[in-house]
């Protein structure tokens, strides 16, 4: 007897093809949900579970030898399945994605403030480097120590000295410029849309001539271990009046430090609560703004209660 070569038909062929693009479609989404772990642990060992389950079946009708129907039967199992696993990965890669996008992405990348050099519109500077001469203003509280670090940058750029004079508030700052008082001011990017709100004309008559960003891509400009500077408190020193800046006096106080965690905090034993947070403008999540959305949740895991207080924005 002649001893009948085993040939693999295009049918088992087809099959294995089948399943093996389960099993990879399966592989990652698992993967993607123990990188990104969004199911509790007791509904991953389900889905684990499960996923198991459909593979053996699948392979089992895919693989065997015994009538068409239920070949047919394991290919409809198999596509289906390998579709349904395939849109979850995608759909977890494309929420995993958006999420590190909304957090900030790398440390690095992340923009620390923003300041702009602002100017009266028909002033005939095209850049920082045309206005080494001009008095410039600085708001003395909010944004002091960013408008020196900016200074000093310029100083040091252009190897100039420029003359800053000090004001109290946003509304002098912009007046002082209207007026003609100063020629240029520094403050930070995310205060103008509230100036130009509250100061008439003001957006009109003024443009911004260039913008500052404190990152890791210019160190110049990250405030380092220099002293605080603030204005000097001398009788003399007037809104619109050139400030001698001092180094500020060391605290008296002790300051309040909290204490570190130990381990992993159990949040379903006791209740804890989360702050949230929004800001009023659009674009990157690293824009520095105003917080107009300020809720305290307090979440009590035993009682299967959750407490929302929310706290208004104070007016400008």
């Amino acid at each position: 007897m002649k001893e009948e070569k085993r040939k693999t038909s295009p049918r088992q062929i087809c099959g294995w093809i089948l399943f093996g693009l389960q099993l990879l479609a399966t592989a990652l989404t698992a993967v993607t949900l123990l990188r990104f772990p969004v199911l509790p642990t007791r509904y991953f060992v389900l889905f684990g579970v499960c996923s198991l389950l459909l593979l053996a079946l699948s392979g089992y009708l895919l693989t065997t030898k015994k009538g068409k129907k239920r070949f047919v039967a394991g290919i409809l199992l198999s596509v289906l399945t390998t579709a349904i696993m395939l849109v979850g990965f995608l759909y977890l890669e494309k929420t995993r994605s958006t999420l590190d996008e909304i957090s900030g992405g790398s440390k690095d990348s992340l923009v620390v403030d923003e300041m702009v050099v602002i100017v009266l519109a028909d002033d005939a500077a095209k850049s920082v480097k045309d206005t080494i001469n001009y008095p410039y203003g600085i708001q003395n509280s909010m944004d002091y120590a960013d408008s020196l670090a900016v200074i000093e940058h310029i100083n040091e750029k252009y190897s100039c000295k420029l003359d800053v004079r000090a004001f109290e508030t946003y509304s002098e700052l912009a007046a002082a410029l209207l007026a003609g008082d100063v020629q240029a001011i520094i403050l930070d990017k995310a205060f103008v849309p509230l100036i130009q709100e509250y100061e008439e004309g003001f957006e009109d008559a003024t443009r911004v001539l260039e913008e500052f960003s404190f990152s890791a891509e210019m160190p110049k400009l990250s405030i380092t271990p220099t002293p605080s500077l603030t204005p000097s408190p001398e009788p003399t020193l007037q809104p619109g009046v050139s400030a001698t800046p001092t180094p500020s006096p060391a605290p008296t106080s002790t300051p309040i430090v909290m204490p570190p965690r130990e381990g992993k905090e159990n949040v379903t034993g006791n209740y804890f609560t989360v702050y949230f947070s929004g800001i009023d403008v659009y674009g990157s999540i690293n824009t520095k703004s105003r917080s107009d959305v300020n809720i305290v949740m307090t979440v009590n895991p035993l009682t299967k209660k959750i407490l929302l207080v929310t706290i208004p924005r104070a007016p400008p």
